[in-house]
């Protein structure tokens, strides 16, 4: 009787699971040829909360793609992705609605103004508690090109859907909704789900889900899918199946990644030791099957010089397989199993899969170096960098965005961390987070409590404040600093010590904390570089000094074993041994290399610069830069000029003094000197100290918005030309007081800039302004519109040359600010350089200098592509003569903008020079050599 009893007790209580238990049901019609799906569907939601529900939200990923301004387009133009923006419109996805039904009745809906990949639904009557609501829905996706996002349809028709049908949002009293910004981030309920597709006979379909049954039909087939407490559902159609199934003794790994030319029994012994090393941390995977797709790795690669070719690449085949399947495998395995908000809380799912990522190399590969097998080649092996083991790049590369001042908190949301954090910088500071808990608390207490964490908490809804319990539960030290300095702020870690004093049996420590938090540490004494004893240290803020006891040690050291990502390493040490004049040795090194903090390193690298007056001009820099950003930068370049045959070149240091959670988050002051040639044989040395104030909004760092304000004071000394063909009259010598003051906002669909200029000199005053601005419309027609005005202040100058005039066309560049080639030719195709500034003008018109004022608007638009119209206008004022019109039009052929462009000059105020003589002296160029500001092209897009 008792049996019967607790018998029926468990039907019950398994009946009422089932039943209260999320459904979705598709059916799904694939006409891949017009890129549509044809969908009839029902959701089944229930309402777990205490509150009744009168409408409710739904998700509509695939209407992020529909226009050009959906959170998803704007995601795009904020990283300059311009491929969106110029598709053509049948290549953009979006959701066609027939009819939405509760009961048989049609109810309302609406997308959301701001949210158009949001639905609102109004319901037919409201949704008490611990009761559901049933709708069905009728509506055609068309599907999104995948070079948006890597999924969509594919060149060759293939398909690889993510978020491709209608879902219902989370809600648990609050409604958890938000749009699409290729984040792959989706937050919703787990649900039990059925899918019974119809799709083209040629084609093979991959899934995760459980297979129930396929029907072969005369031109199509039908395929069911199942699959029970899911979140994801990721769908390809592919005429050629690469996909191979990995049976192992865990579960089942379907994965198309390459392989590295493995043979199978090499990938299945791969396959087989990671499943095994997943559930031996997170216990038995509740699904049968793992889906680990390339789209997967390629968003989320091992970053590094894993990435280079086959051919060069310093790792093995095994090694990278392995890592490519375990760091994929760590990530699905974590979003289908913990039901977390990933928009507000993607912290906890990167941290443990870098943790874990960390252990397995630990384990399986711990003397594997971070440049491989190149750390034992001759010359390489030098450097610092071939010391480093594979897992020192999660601290690195975080503490490259830490150094550079750019890093962002751990719990921020994921839509407001830059490229750079979101992909790599915040997933490695938070997998270094919890190794660097894991060492504090000690005895692996932390990796038990993730891993319990993981286990107990699969397929219920989570949050990063469960998290917290079980860490807090596996120790009973103090470690709230974790959450409320190291998760939830970008505090940077830096302590020093101070000074040492010996006693008869102990040693007194005076540690200072550079920074505000009190996050601990380690104090290692070490004897010939070997670790004699370690101790943790409690944070504090402040000097603190400590009793360690005197053992046969010959040097301290702060976080010897570098598992805190500590911002500064160099000032961590000190000698015991007796004074000396130097704390750490000078250590010369060919090529830049990664900070070592037990030297004081200097780099030497072979440097070469051009210009026409000395030509190819090959020499020696001298530096300090570090590939981490250091605040203190010297740099001296003596370079041989093979033309002139002279000694030329550079040299500046420069101090960069940067402040977290500040507008003016950097000042950067020093000095900077250059000696070369600006004609033939005729040389010049400048020297300017300055300091420069740099702004942005503390609170976005996504918003491109800057502003500056800086101050210098130019001092020039040009050598005199004797046959008087260069002017150098009046001034040959002369300094300049030179205050900017700028605001830019650098976009793709909107760019704008703002700045103006005072110089103050004994020969001359002027001020001036130049806004510049500049739209990408709907229908992919670009404006641009460049003003400029200046006026003199006063000009003693003028009568002896026009050396200091503002410039219609070609500045003289008496502040040698410009990177001209050849900055004194008045004829050749270098005088043909151009570079905007002042009046930005690009026809030489008559009147090429100005000596009392000026002002100028420099216009372009598209008319195909990259293939543009150009128009100048102005006023120009000298002295004594009247203010005169000028103009110029022509065709701008925009290649790379701003890099390098060509100016065909057509009608100006000579005439229609198209038809004129020597036309080809008359085209412009704009072309941009520096490496530095060539790469900035790229870069944009990450920081």
């Amino acid at each position: 009787m008792i049996l019967r009893f607790y018998n029926l007790i468990i039907f019950l209580f398994v009946s009422a699971t089932a039943i209260s238990q999320n459904t979705i049901s598709v059916n799904a019609n694939f006409d891949i040829e017009n890129r549509s799906i044809v969908i009839e569907q029902t959701i089944k939601y229930y309402n777990n909360t205490n509150t009744s529900l009168d409408a409710i939200y739904l998700n509509d990923w695939s209407n992020s793609y529909s226009s050009k301004n959906t959170p998803l387009a704007e995601r795009f133009a904020e990283e300059y992705k311009n491929t969106f923006h110029f598709a053509k419109n049948e290549d953009r996805g979006y959701t066609t609605i027939t009819n939405i039904t509760q009961n048989n009745n049609t109810v309302s809906y609406e997308r959301l103004k701001n949210n158009p990949d949001i639905i609102k639904v109004i319901l037919e009557s409201p949704v008490a508690p611990n009761t559901a609501y049933e709708l069905k829905l009728n509506y055609t996706v068309r599907v999104a090109d995948d070079k948006f996002t890597r999924y969509g349809i594919t060149k060759e028709k293939e398909l690889n859907l993510r978020y491709w049908y209608i879902t219902p949002t989370v809600y648990d009293g609050e409604w958890h909704y938000y749009s699409n910004k290729n984040l792959d981030d989706l937050y919703i309920p787990k649900a039990d789900i059925t899918l019974n597709l119809t799709y083209p006979k040629a084609y093979h379909l991959i899934s995760e889900l459980n297979e129930n049954n396929t029907h072969l039909n005369k031109d199509a087939k039908q395929t069911v899918l199942v699959g029970k407490q899911r979140v994801t559902t990721k769908l390809l159609l592919l005429k050629n199946n690469n996909y191979k199934t990995i049976e192992t003794d865990y579960f089942s790994i379907k994965s198309n990644i390459f392989t590295e030319n493995l043979q199978p029994q090499q990938t299945a012994i791969a396959a087989d030791r990671v499943t095994q090393f997943i559930e031996k941390q997170f216990g038995k995977y509740p699904f049968k099957t793992l889906l680990l797709t390339n789209i997967d790795y390629k968003k989320s690669p091992i970053y590094g010089i894993n990435q280079l070719p086959s051919f060069v690449r310093p790792f093995s085949n095994e090694f990278q397989y392995e890592l490519k399947i375990l760091k994929t495998a760590l990530n699905n395995y974590l979003e289908n199993t913990l039901l977390i908000n990933p928009r507000k809380e993607q912290w906890v799912i990167d941290g443990i899969q870098t943790y874990y990522l960390m252990k397995y190399v630990d384990k399986y590969y711990p003397d594997i170096k971070i440049l491989g097998t190149l750390a034992k080649i001759w010359g390489i092996r030098a450097f610092h960098a071939s010391d480093l083991k594979f897992n020192d790049q999660y601290n690195f590369l975080y503490l490259h965005m830490a150094r550079s001042g750019i890093d962002q908190p751990l719990a921020m949301k994921k839509d407001s961390l830059i490229k750079f954090n979101k992909n790599i910088s915040n997933k490695y500071k938070a997998g270094t987070g919890l190794n660097y808990l894991n060492n504090y608390v000690g005895k692996n207490k932390i990796t038990l409590s993730i891993s319990s964490y993981v286990k107990e908490n699969k397929l219920k809804p989570t949050s990063a404040s469960v998290f917290k319990s079980y860490l807090q539960k596996a120790t009973s030290k103090n470690i709230n600093w974790f959450y409320n300095e190291y998760v939830g702020t970008n505090k940077k870690i830096d302590y020093k010590i101070k000074k040492i004093k010996k006693n008869n049996d102990s040693i007194s420590v005076t540690i200072l904390n550079k920074r505000n938090n009190t996050m601990p540490f380690s104090l290692f004494s070490l004897k010939n570089e070997e670790v004699v004893s370690k101790i943790w240290v409690e944070g504090f803020s402040g000097k603190k000094t400590i009793q360690i006891a005197n053992t046969k040690a010959n040097k301290l050291r702060i976080n010897h074993d570098q598992v805190i990502p500590e911002f500064n390493l160099r000032n961590n040490s000190k000698s015991l041994k007796k004074l000396r004049l130097l704390n750490k040795p000078i250590q010369f090194k060919l090529f830049k290399d990664i900070e070592d903090p037990n030297f004081n390193q200097i780099f030497f690298m072979p440097e070469a610069d051009y210009n026409f007056y000395d030509g190819f001009s090959p020499g020696l820099k001298l530096y300090n830069k570090t590939v981490l950003s250091k605040n203190l930068l010297y740099r001296i370049s003596p370079k041989y000029g093979m033309k002139s045959g002279d000694l030329v070149g550079g040299a500046s240091i420069v101090y960069n003094h940067r402040r977290d959670n500040k507008n003016n988050y950097r000042t950067k002051f020093g000095i900077g000197g250059n000696f070369y040639n600006y004609a033939p044989e005729l040389s010049y040395y400048s020297y300017t100290p300055f300091i420069s104030f740099i702004y942005r909004d503390k609170n976005d760092y996504r918003n491109n918005k800057r502003k500056f304000l800086s101050f210098r004071y130019v001092n020039i000394d040009r050598e005199v030309d004797p046959t008087g063909e260069f002017i150098t009259t009046g001034e040959p010598k002369y300094s300049v007081f030179n205050a900017k003051y700028g605001i830019s906002n650098p976009n793709l669909k909107q760019f704008s800039s703002w700045f103006t200029d005072l110089q103050l000199a004994d020969g001359f005053g002027k001020i001036s302004t130049t806004i510049e601005l500049r739209k990408l419309t709907e229908k992919n027609k670009q404006y641009n519109l460049r003003l400029f005005a200046g006026t003199f202040l006063y000009n003693k100058t003028f009568q002896d040359s026009n050396f200091f005039s503002f410039a219609l066309d070609r500045p003289t560049d008496y502040l040698f600010d410009y990177n001209y080639i050849g900055r004194s030719e008045s004829t050749g195709i270098l005088s043909q350089q151009l570079i905007i500034a002042e009046g930005g003008f690009k026809s030489k018109l008559t009147t090429p200098y100005i000596n009392q004022w000026i002002t100028t608007a420099n216009m372009s638009t598209t008319i195909w592509r990259y293939i543009m119209a150009y128009g100048d206008v102005g006023f120009i004022k000298n002295k004594g003569v009247n203010a005169k019109f000028v103009y110029d039009s022509g065709i701008r052929l925009n290649l790379v903008e701003d890099y390098f462009e060509l100016y065909l000059p057509i009608y100006s105020n000579l005439g229609w020079e198209i038809n004129q003589p020597n036309y080809d002296q008359k085209i412009r160029f704009i072309v941009t050599l520096t490496p530095k500001t060539l790469l900035g092209l790229f870069t944009r897009r990450w920081y």
